[in-house]
């Protein structure tokens, strides 16, 4: 029972598959690509088509290609540079070299499935005339050219030197030299030419390697061969001993000899040269012997080198010479260093001993004589010895150095004693001793000196001094000068310098010292009253801030300010007031205070007028006196003067200052318009108009030592 069933139901399950079979629509490759030919870079096409049964389903195309006969197949995914329409059945493939030989076929599918058409294959053609082979040839002889590609027709473009034949690629020698040689093919895809240098020889003759016959080790020469004109030769070498390069470059390795040798082939024959080399290397020294190294003033020892063949010479000639036997003779005291010399291709050698020559104390040199309480120095050029005095209560010297110092008026015997090689010997010198020199005094000429001198003005200096001589110098070059032999000294800036005058004799020296002042006019301030008033007792004061004061013989640079410093007060309009007194700030009667009454109202001028023996120097000092208040100047020792005030439109301007000095006048209305701008100099009164309306106007002053500010008030 159970069989029947399973049997039965095994029919029914392969009829259902039996017709889905039959009913299936795969799709069936009609037509396959065929093989292409063309030329670069032409395009071209492959298709292919294909059906399914019923037609109910859509067919879609792709494309494969195979770079390897087939093995292996890559799909084209997108359209690039050299596929187009890889989605259809028609492929347009870009043709250049890069795709000749490809295999390339379809693939059509739809839901039901795929079908894969054959393969076809692209041959891409060009016009070529392949690649040209052959050899040089020589004068009169024959050689054949050949080429990759048969079929073309050979030219000379130089039949001066050389023929071939158009169809058989013999050249024919005719003149030395080169030759182009050209290759004209055509094909389906047109024509090509290759082009071919061709050099026409000549029988060589053997030439001489030229260039040096020894190298160093380590070292190279060039060699060179006449033949290199015709082309490239082979170099080569024999031994090892050196190396040798494709330039003829030879290279020292080691010592000996060996064979460059240097072929050149060509065409026509083949020639060899070679040149025998030898590899030097510096010579050894070897090494300098004797008994001894040292040796007397006078004196020769014997010195003996290990090698013959060398040189003898000597570092120091003045020290000690040496002759062609090595015997060396002392001259001076001192070391010398003797060598023996060797010297080849590859440079000098030498072994070297040093010697040492010692002499007798030789001749004291320095003065003789000395001052009391001066001292010398006394050399002697032979070293190492000591110095004495017979009589060190009247001078002493320095056992180690040589310094003598003086003691007493007298005489004594300095002795230098020596004790080396040569022995012990002693050389004397007799010492006087006196007085020391005296400088003399320094003074200068007229009987008015006062030991100053104004800033760019000179002043004569003497001295007196006698048997001797003597310079003159400056402490302080950037305050004074002074001329070396004639003692004139120039004032270079205000200070205090000191000149010194240096007297030397037979004993010695010393030295006379004078200060100098250098002056320059005086410069001072003057201060007055911030307001004036009728009737007020004005107190203007006149103060230095850069002066000096002297005396004869002495020099004072003033520390407090104050100081006293004599002058003049002056006023320039006496109906406005006048001085009532002039005095010194101790109230007594001098002149660097002032005091001055105001009677009315107007301007006066104040100046205060000094002079010292560089010149004279004026400061003055402007008061004014009117109905409206005058502005001020911020600060002490300025002042913008402006009056009257308020004014019609016709106004004096003026700035006080301390030194004269250029500013600049700008006035402007309320919106900050200018009205008038001029340029001023301090210290000096300007009358101007304002041709401008009613109203307030701004005036500022501007100079080196700040920016001063008023108001005008124009009424009309």
């Amino acid at each position: 029972m159970k069989k029947g069933f399973y049997l039965q139901s095994l029919l029914v399950l392969c009829f259902v598959l039996f017709s889905a079979v039959a009913n299936a629509t795969l799709p069936t490759i009609t037509k396959n690509p065929v093989n292409k030919t063309v030329c670069r870079p032409d395009t071209t096409y492959f298709t292919t088509a294909a059906i399914d049964t019923p037609g109910a389903l859509a067919i879609t195309y792709s494309w494969q290609v195979s770079e390897d006969g087939g093995v292996n197949w890559m799909t084209l995914t997108k359209d690039t540079l050299e596929y187009k329409l890889v989605g259809s059945d028609s492929l347009v493939v870009m043709t250049d070299t890069s795709v000749s030989g490809n295999l390339y076929r379809a693939i059509a599918t739809n839901t039901d499935g795929a079908d894969t058409s054959a393969g076809a294959m692209l041959t891409v053609l060009y016009p070529t005339a392949g690649t040209i082979s052959g050899s040089n040839v020589c004068k009169a002889g024959t050689t054949t050219l050949g080429s990759t590609v048969l079929g073309g027709v050979w030219m000379s473009m130089n039949n001066s030197i050389a023929t071939i034949g158009s169809s058989t690629g013999v050249v024919t020698g005719v003149a030395f030299g080169f030759d182009t040689i050209k290759y004209a093919v055509t094909n389906t895809c047109g024509p090509d030419t290759a082009m071919f240098v061709i050099h026409v020889d000549t029988t060589l003759i053997v030439a001489p390697i030229l260039g040096p016959n020894v190298v160093c080790k380590g070292n190279f020469i060039s060699l060179t061969n006449k033949n290199t004109m015709f082309g490239t030769g082979v170099w080569s070498e024999s031994t090892g001993n050196t190396t040798v390069s494709s330039i003829g470059s030879v290279v020292g390795v080691a010592q000996g000899t060996d064979v460059i040798n240097y072929t050149f082939t060509n065409a026509c024959n083949s020639v060899s040269s070679n040149k025998t080399v030898s590899v030097d290397t510096v010579l050894d020294p070897g090494t300098i012997s004797g008994a001894t190294n040292d040796v007397c003033y006078g004196s020769w020892i014997s010195l003996t080198a290990s090698k013959g063949g060398g040189i003898w010479i000597t570092g120091s000639s003045d020290i000690a010479v040496v002759d062609g036997s090595g015997n060396v003779t002392g001259v001076a005291q001192g070391t010398a260093v003797i060598s023996y010399i060797f010297s080849n291709a590859c440079g000098v050698s030498a072994a070297t001993d040093t010697i040492t020559v010692y002499a007798n104390a030789a001749m004291i040199g320095g003065i003789d004589s000395v001052g009391i309480h001066l001292t010398r120095t006394l050399t002697d050029s032979t070293v190492g010895g000591k110095w004495y005095s017979s009589d060190t209560s009247i001078a002493t010297i320095d056992t180690f150095t040589g310094v003598v110092t003086g003691k007493d008026t007298g005489f004594t015997t300095i002795t230098y004693t020596v004790t080396n090689l040569c022995g012990t010997s002693s050389s004397y010198l007799t010492l006087t001793v006196g007085p020391p020199p005296f400088p003399g005094n320094i003074y200068g000429a007229g009987s008015n000196f006062d030991s100053s001198v104004c800033k760019g003005a000179t002043l004569a200096l003497f001295d007196t001094a006698k048997n001797g001589t003597g310079t003159w110098s400056s402490t302080q070059d950037t305050l004074a000068t002074v001329d070396m032999y004639t003692g004139v000294v120039t004032g270079v800036k205000p200070g205090l310098d000191t000149i010194v005058y240096t007297f030397t004799n037979a004993l010695g020296t010393s030295k006379a010292i004078i200060p100098i002042y250098i002056n320059i006019p005086p410069v001072i301030k003057l201060t007055g009253p911030s307001t004036v008033k009728v009737g007020a007792d004005l107190i203007f004061r006149a103060t230095p801030y850069q002066d000096w004061t002297h005396t004869p013989g002495s020099i004072d640079y003033p520390t407090d300010k104050s100081d006293v410093t004599i002058g003049v007060f002056t006023d320039s309009n006496k109906h406005m007031g006048d001085f009532i007194a002039v005095m010194d700030s101790s109230g007594l009667h001098r002149t660097n205070l002032a005091s001055y009454i105001v009677f009315h109202g107007g301007t006066d001028n104040i100046t205060y007028t000094v002079k010292n023996s560089c010149g004279t120097s004026k400061a003055s000092y402007r008061i004014f006196l009117s109905t409206v208040a005058v502005p001020q100047v911020n600060g002490t020792n300025n002042s913008l003067n402006v009056f009257p005030n308020p004014t019609d439109g016709a106004v004096t301007i003026s700035l006080n200052s301390d030194v004269a000095e250029d500013a600049d006048v700008v006035i402007t209305n309320v919106l900050g318009a200018k009205v008038r701008e001029m340029k001023i100099t301090t210290n000096k009164a300007y009358n101007i108009r304002l041709d401008q309306p009613a109203g307030v106007y701004f005036l500022s002053a501007s100079n080196a030592s700040g920016k001063y500010d008023a108001t005008i008030v124009v009424s009309k």
